[in-house]
């Protein structure tokens, strides 16, 4: 790949051309994947159980590939093969075998083999893996054959004048007429184009195939969604599309040029989006179905750009070996290694120039826009917490301190656009709140400094400045870290739903209905009601602070951060700057101090009191 290509990629950029290079690079790892199965499949004498040698299905390949290199090429790069490829080979090397047996695993290889000589028109009989009674063959379709037991054979049977017959003990399907078309025990894939008026690329919608994103290979067969529900699907994903084209023509591209399959995913309740992709799975896209057009662009964008890098990733090494979780993200609730933190940044980089088109189309009604701004500020406000730190990690190779600096100028350029005060403030509050929570859930103080000032703070003597010199928090990741969005969320609902929100103000018990783990004292605070939250926040502290209690320390976490942005807004600058700072030390003083006194501090006097030693003073947890 030319300098300017990996350049314009690695500023979550790149034309067709270059978006299309990428296509051919993952063409060319597949192969190397193929064929590093072909050889570690031959020293597993099992590896076939019941089917063919392996041998037969690659030699039913390459007659496949002679006689229509397009169709074996499309094949090849179907998302779902990469999950396989990955996955077997995986399995293959030592990884937990799971439920399935090692035959269907490998097996897969004869259902491609047998898919593509369907698509080149031969006359061929193979073997292939039955899974609970259905045969996939990818891109075709799936056949349904009731009755055979979990793990079993079927037969594909193909002649040149296009009948296609797979039959098993129990049965058999048998399709004479255009494999497109729903038969007898016959399920075609559902195949959509982005833009129905032009050129736009062809999706599969996916919800037959095996081997998915969201779910364990040893899964069930899915049911086929019904008509109606993969007709909203399909026009949701167009007009998601559409609103990509209006705003953000780079997306736009990218979504044309790299999305290959959806996978819809079930929600699990009415006001979460849940989005998925896989490195293996270079163009798919695991999703639940948001609510409106721009969060399902948001999503496409999110996705695709996870894509683009994987294939980059596929290509160069950016970064070193070294996997710990180390690095905050503003984006997850727990500590991510640099992998993970290069994807997030490079996902999120497409996210912000979205919002960032969308918030300034102007063609939405008026909350629909306050909302676009939101995210648009609240993003690069995130970014711009991350990048520059991002840049310096010694685990970077030259090249991935190259997309670091990319992305940063990408975002550096966005940084004087103009955003509504009201809602930079609120960006702000978001940003700072996911920080702060992620501190008190993640970091540890020095305990030498805690008992010093916890000391101080009792014994009523002066706090030296600095006490103890210098002393960084420790990362202890806590794994039941978990919605530190919560308060986020409301925002995006006063912004987005504002009929809603008002309903929830008026009835605030029901709040955690709506928007999981939020309290009252977190909707006063969305509202602008700082007053009645902070003393909410001081009790909910009280309670799951309590030496003796059983309260909530998971809910302290959440209401110290919110006792930050209530006191902020509330004009309570030094206590708001602690909690803000070193929220984890304040909390640690804060128990060690009722402790010692047998009564519970006030969380705001503490605080203001802790201003000066650790007023931009303490750190930790990788930027």
């Amino acid at each position: 790949m030319s300098e300017s290509a990996f350049d314009a990629l690695a500023g979550g950029a790149g034309d067709a051309a270059t978006l299309r290079q990428l296509w051919a690079a993952e063409r060319s790892h597949r192969l190397l994947l193929l064929d590093l199965l072909m050889d570690v499949q031959a020293r597993e004498p099992t590896a076939t159980g019941p089917l063919a040698p392996a041998e037969s299905a690659w030699q039913l390949l390459v007659a496949a590939q002679r006689r229509d290199g397009a169709a074996v090429e499309e094949t090849l790069l179907f998302p779902e093969t990469g999950l396989w490829l990955a996955r077997v080979l995986r399995r293959l090397r030592g990884a937990p075998a799971g439920a399935v047996p090692l035959w269907a695993d490998v097996g897969q290889l004869h259902v491609m083999a047998a898919a593509v000589a369907v698509r080149a028109g031969l006359d061929f009989s193979l073997s292939v893996p039955a899974r609970s009674g259905t045969v996939w063959l990818p891109g075709l379709g799936r056949a349904v054959l009731p009755g055979l037991p979990r793990w079993d054979t079927a037969q594909v049977t193909h002649t040149a004048t296009g009948r296609l017959r797979v039959s098993a003990r129990t049965g058999q399907v048998v399709v004479s007429g255009a494999l497109d078309r729903p038969a007898d025990g016959w399920q075609p894939p559902r195949l959509l184009t982005l833009d129905p008026d032009g050129p736009g690329s062809r999706v599969f919608l996916d919800d037959i195939s095996f081997h998915r994103v969201s779910s364990t290979q040893a899964s069930p067969p899915l049911k086929r969604l019904p008509d109606r529900t993969a007709a909203h699907w399909a026009e949701a994903l167009r007009a998601a599309w559409r609103l990509l084209a209006d705003a953000d023509p780079q997306s736009a591209l990218d979504v044309a040029e790299v999305l290959r399959s959806v996978e819809p995913v079930p929600s699990e309740d009415d006001h979460s989006t849940r989005s998925a992709s896989s490195g293996d799975a270079v163009g798919r896209l695991a999703t639940t179905q948001p609510d409106t057009p721009a969060q399902l662009a948001a999503v496409l964008v999110h996705e695709v750009q996870h894509s683009k890098l994987n294939v980059l990733m596929h290509l160069y090494a950016l970064h070193g070996p070294e996997a710990e979780p180390r690095l905050y993200a503003p984006w997850r609730n727990d500590p991510r290694p640099l992998r993970g933190m290069l994807q997030g940044v490079y996902a999120f980089t497409g996210v912000t120039r979205f919002w960032r088109g969308w918030a300034g189309s102007g063609r939405e009604p008026e909350a629909k826009d306050a909302l676009a701004w939101f995210e648009f500020a609240l993003w690069r406000r995130q970014l711009l917490r991350v990048l520059p730190s991002l840049r310096n990690d010694p685990e970077l190779t030259p090249l991935g301190r190259r997309l670091v600096e990319r992305l940063t100028a990408t975002v550096s350029r966005w940084g004087d656009d103009p955003v509504p005060a009201p809602v930079l403030a609120l960006a702000r509050d978001a940003a700072d709140d996911h920080a702060t929570t992620w501190r008190l859930y993640h970091l540890v103080p020095d305990p030498d400094l805690v008992a010093a000032l916890a000391d101080a703070w009792c014994d009523g003597t002066a706090v030296p400045e600095a006490p103890l010199g210098h002393r960084d928090s420790r990362l202890r990741p806590d794994p039941g870290a978990s919605l530190l969005d919560r308060r986020a969320a409301l925002l995006r609902l006063r912004l987005g739903e504002p009929l809603l929100f008002d309903k929830l103000v008026a009835s605030p018990e029901e709040v955690a209905t709506v928007v999981r783990g939020a309290v009252p004292a977190d909707l006063h605070l969305a509202s602008g009601d700082a007053a009645t939250a902070a003393p909410q926040y001081t009790r909910l502290i009280a309670t799951g602070e309590d030496p003796d209690g059983a309260g909530s320390a998971a809910g302290a976490a959440a209401a110290w951060a919110g006792l930050a942005l209530a006191a902020r807004r509330a004009g309570q600058r030094e206590a708001a700057q602690a909690l803000l700072t070193g929220p984890e030390v304040v909390r640690a003083v804060y128990r060690a101090a009722w402790r010692r006194a047998g009564r519970a501090p006030d969380p705001l006097r503490l605080a203001g009191w802790l201003h000066g030693p650790l007023g931009g003073r303490v750190t930790g947890g990788g930027g």
